[in-house]
């Protein structure tokens, strides 16, 4: 199964896209318009190529999420309090993610760090044959992403090669799986479920990212897996 056979069965067209790590400039290349980086990904057009630098991000927290800075956000009345139940009048609300600002700044400090590796910028453009991405994101509805997942994990033993990821959606979507790309677990992450970014993409959707080798090995491995089951059919055929 080649990509465009890959795409039309799992009903993924123009919905993949590559990630790669870069230090090259381009003035043909776009930077963020959104003050959620999420809404940039969400309505990349076509043709066009994404870059993100630690310079041009427009939310103050999306520099530490997307793995640009490893200490916390400086933000008003403190990391940890926004995350949980906030510093209380005149301060930013808090989100309440987490029960207590202590245990905020921890989940921070156990979160992969240096994930960059030396690059200065993210590039993010719809998938083609020819890229070789750092790791690549699909956009996907639970029968999607059900089935991505068993193919993930088609040559290996185990029984838990993906996780979803209790962060901030452009955590989710970069310092994770960039992390999965450079370590020997290569996990999969299912991603932006943060609802502070949720509001910004199809609320039938979320993302699904694996290492841009990991999913090469998918598309080779497609046409020997469930997708071409009759199962696999049913669920196919009751997709819009």
């Amino acid at each position: 199964m080649n990509f465009e056979e890959f795409t039309k069965c799992l009903k993924l067209e123009n919905k993949i896209l590559s990630i790669t790590l870069s230090n090259e400039e381009d003035e043909s290349y776009m930077d963020p318009k959104y003050s959620c980086i999420i809404q940039d990904i969400d309505k990349l057009p076509q043709n066009t190529t994404l870059k993100i630098s630690n310079d041009n991000l427009k939310c103050p927290g999306a520099g530490c999420g997307s793995g640009f800075n490893d200490t916390t956000p400086n933000i008003p009345g403190g990391f940890g309090y926004f995350l949980s139940y906030g510093k209380g009048e005149g301060y930013i609300e808090g989100e309440r993610i987490k029960e207590s600002p202590e245990i905020a700044e921890e989940m921070f400090e156990n979160q992969p760090k240096n994930v960059l590796k030396e690059n200065k910028f993210i590039l993010v453009k719809h998938f083609e044959e020819s890229d070789s991405p750092t790791s690549v994101l699909m956009k996907v509805n639970p029968d999607q992403l059900s089935v991505l997942i068993y193919l993930f994990d088609f040559q290996s033993p185990d029984y838990d090669p993906v996780y979803a990821s209790v962060s901030a959606g452009c955590a989710s979507v970069f310092r994770m799986p960039l992390h999965e790309a450079f370590s020997a677990s290569k996990r999969g992450v299912i991603g932006n479920l943060d609802i502070a970014s949720r509001i910004y993409t199809d609320k039938n959707e979320v993302y699904f990212t694996v290492p841009g080798t990991e999913f090469f090995k998918m598309i080779n491995n497609a046409g020997d897996s469930l997708l071409i089951t009759k199962e696999w059919d049913r669920i196919r055929n009751r997709m819009e």
